[in-house]
Protein backbone atom coordinates (compact mmCIF):
# COMPACT_ATOMS: atom_id res chain seq x y z
CA UNK A 1 0.00 0.00 0.00
CA UNK A 2 0.84 3.45 -0.59
CA UNK A 3 2.17 5.59 1.85
CA UNK A 4 -0.19 8.16 0.51
CA UNK A 5 -3.03 5.56 1.01
CA UNK A 6 -2.01 4.65 4.34
CA UNK A 7 -1.50 7.75 6.02
CA UNK A 8 -5.32 8.96 4.23
CA UNK A 9 -6.69 5.51 6.09
CA UNK A 10 -4.59 6.72 9.31
CA UNK A 11 -6.14 9.84 9.50
CA UNK A 12 -10.23 8.74 8.53
CA UNK A 13 -10.03 5.87 11.42
CA UNK A 14 -8.24 7.99 13.98
CA UNK A 15 -10.76 11.23 13.23
CA UNK A 16 -13.73 8.71 13.24
CA UNK A 17 -12.71 6.77 16.51
CA UNK A 18 -12.88 10.52 17.74
CA UNK A 19 -16.29 10.77 16.54
CA UNK A 20 -17.84 7.39 17.25
CA UNK A 21 -16.10 8.04 21.53
CA UNK A 22 -18.05 11.38 21.64
CA UNK A 23 -21.62 10.08 19.65
CA UNK A 24 -20.88 7.35 22.33
CA UNK A 25 -20.58 9.41 25.19
CA UNK A 26 -23.47 11.98 24.48
CA UNK A 27 -26.52 10.17 25.48
CA UNK A 28 -25.61 9.36 29.07
CA UNK A 29 -24.38 12.98 29.96
CA UNK A 30 -27.26 14.39 28.23
CA UNK A 31 -29.33 12.14 30.57
CA UNK A 32 -27.69 13.30 33.83
CA UNK A 33 -27.55 16.77 32.87
CA UNK A 34 -29.99 19.53 34.29
CA UNK A 35 -32.13 20.55 31.52
CA UNK A 36 -30.99 24.57 31.52
CA UNK A 37 -27.08 22.33 31.07
CA UNK A 38 -28.42 20.74 28.22
CA UNK A 39 -27.54 23.33 25.01
CA UNK A 40 -24.40 24.18 26.91
CA UNK A 41 -23.30 20.31 26.66
CA UNK A 42 -24.33 19.42 22.79
CA UNK A 43 -22.24 22.54 22.02
CA UNK A 44 -19.46 21.46 23.66
CA UNK A 45 -19.75 18.02 22.31
CA UNK A 46 -20.04 19.56 19.05
CA UNK A 47 -17.24 21.76 19.48
CA UNK A 48 -14.76 18.62 20.72
CA UNK A 49 -16.43 16.79 17.42
CA UNK A 50 -14.58 19.53 15.09
CA UNK A 51 -11.23 18.39 15.19
CA UNK A 52 -12.11 14.49 14.94
CA UNK A 53 -14.19 15.75 11.89
CA UNK A 54 -11.19 17.81 10.36
CA UNK A 55 -8.91 15.07 10.63
CA UNK A 56 -11.34 13.06 8.89
CA UNK A 57 -11.80 15.57 6.20
CA UNK A 58 -7.97 16.23 6.07
CA UNK A 59 -7.59 12.05 5.37
CA UNK A 60 -10.46 12.18 2.35
CA UNK A 61 -8.13 15.96 0.97
CA UNK A 62 -5.02 13.08 1.06
CA UNK A 63 -6.67 9.92 -0.31
CA UNK A 64 -8.21 12.50 -2.93
CA UNK A 65 -4.66 14.44 -3.52
CA UNK A 66 -6.70 17.77 -2.70
CA UNK A 67 -4.70 20.89 -1.86
CA UNK A 68 -4.73 22.36 1.70
CA UNK A 69 -4.48 17.85 2.95
CA UNK A 70 -1.06 19.12 3.46
CA UNK A 71 -1.91 22.19 5.85
CA UNK A 72 -4.99 20.76 8.01
CA UNK A 73 -2.63 17.48 8.15
CA UNK A 74 0.16 19.31 9.91
CA UNK A 75 -1.90 21.45 12.24
CA UNK A 76 -3.62 18.80 13.18
CA UNK A 77 -0.71 16.52 13.82
CA UNK A 78 0.79 19.73 15.64
CA UNK A 79 -1.87 19.81 18.10
CA UNK A 80 -1.89 16.20 19.20
CA UNK A 81 2.32 16.50 20.59
CA UNK A 82 1.60 18.39 23.78
CA UNK A 83 0.15 16.56 26.36
CA UNK A 84 -0.67 19.63 29.54
CA UNK A 85 -2.94 19.07 32.68
CA UNK A 86 -2.35 21.83 35.16
CA UNK A 87 -4.30 23.11 38.11
CA UNK A 88 -6.57 24.99 36.19
CA UNK A 89 -6.61 23.94 32.49
CA UNK A 90 -5.48 20.94 30.63
CA UNK A 91 -5.02 20.35 26.66
CA UNK A 92 -4.99 17.10 25.43
CA UNK A 93 -6.23 15.66 21.70
CA UNK A 94 -5.73 12.43 20.56
CA UNK A 95 -6.96 10.37 17.48
CA UNK A 96 -4.98 7.33 17.35
CA UNK A 97 -2.01 6.23 18.89
CA UNK A 98 0.47 7.73 21.57
CA UNK A 99 3.62 7.42 22.54
CA UNK A 100 6.34 9.66 24.80
CA UNK A 101 7.44 10.69 27.99
CA UNK A 102 4.91 11.60 30.53
CA UNK A 103 5.49 13.42 33.33
CA UNK A 104 2.84 13.28 36.04
CA UNK A 105 2.87 14.03 39.84
CA UNK A 106 6.92 14.53 40.10
CA UNK A 107 6.98 10.91 38.09
CA UNK A 108 8.42 10.55 34.68
CA UNK A 109 6.96 7.55 32.61
CA UNK A 110 6.73 6.11 28.87
CA UNK A 111 3.27 7.12 27.98
CA UNK A 112 2.14 4.43 25.07
CA UNK A 113 -1.16 3.21 23.27
CA UNK A 114 -4.30 3.97 21.41
CA UNK A 115 -6.69 6.40 21.77
CA UNK A 116 -9.06 8.93 20.58
CA UNK A 117 -10.15 11.87 22.95
CA UNK A 118 -10.40 15.52 23.54
CA UNK A 119 -10.20 17.50 26.75
CA UNK A 120 -9.61 20.85 26.80
CA UNK A 121 -10.27 23.89 29.32
CA UNK A 122 -10.87 24.24 33.37
CA UNK A 123 -10.11 21.55 35.44
CA UNK A 124 -10.29 21.62 39.26
CA UNK A 125 -7.57 23.05 41.31
CA UNK A 126 -6.70 19.52 42.41
CA UNK A 127 -6.08 18.14 39.44
CA UNK A 128 -2.77 16.00 38.98
CA UNK A 129 -0.64 18.30 36.86
CA UNK A 130 0.56 15.91 33.75
CA UNK A 131 2.77 17.65 31.10
CA UNK A 132 3.94 15.32 27.87
CA UNK A 133 5.21 15.36 24.74
CA UNK A 134 3.34 12.86 22.23
CA UNK A 135 5.82 11.54 19.25
CA UNK A 136 3.48 9.87 17.18
CA UNK A 137 2.26 13.10 15.24
CA UNK A 138 5.57 14.22 14.86
CA UNK A 139 6.13 10.82 12.46
CA UNK A 140 3.08 11.28 10.97
CA UNK A 141 4.12 15.30 10.52
CA UNK A 142 7.28 14.01 9.01
CA UNK A 143 5.86 11.30 6.55
CA UNK A 144 2.91 14.20 5.54
CA UNK A 145 5.43 16.90 4.72
CA UNK A 146 7.69 14.13 2.70
CA UNK A 147 4.67 12.96 0.69
CA UNK A 148 4.14 16.96 0.30
CA UNK A 149 7.66 17.34 -0.84
CA UNK A 150 7.71 14.53 -3.52
CA UNK A 151 3.89 16.15 -4.94
CA UNK A 152 1.55 13.28 -4.27
CA UNK A 153 -1.13 15.42 -1.99
CA UNK A 154 -1.58 17.97 -4.63
CA UNK A 155 -4.44 18.26 -6.72
CA UNK A 156 -3.84 18.42 -10.93
CA UNK A 157 -0.48 16.72 -10.37
CA UNK A 158 1.29 14.34 -12.11
CA UNK A 159 3.92 12.77 -11.16
CA UNK A 160 6.47 11.67 -14.27
CA UNK A 161 8.92 9.02 -14.18
CA UNK A 162 10.29 9.30 -17.93
CA UNK A 163 12.35 12.33 -19.18
CA UNK A 164 9.77 15.00 -21.10
CA UNK A 165 10.29 14.81 -25.05
CA UNK A 166 12.29 17.65 -26.62
CA UNK A 167 9.24 20.04 -27.82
Amino acid sequence: MQSRKLLSWYQIVGGAAGIIAIDWAYPSLFAQAEAGARAALTLTMLAASLPFALTVVSGILLDRRKRGATTIGLVLQALQVPIVSLSGSSWVFLAGPYLGPLWRGGRMTLAFGISAKIEMGATGADATTMIGVNLVPLAVAWLILRLARRGLELGNTQIRTEPLADA
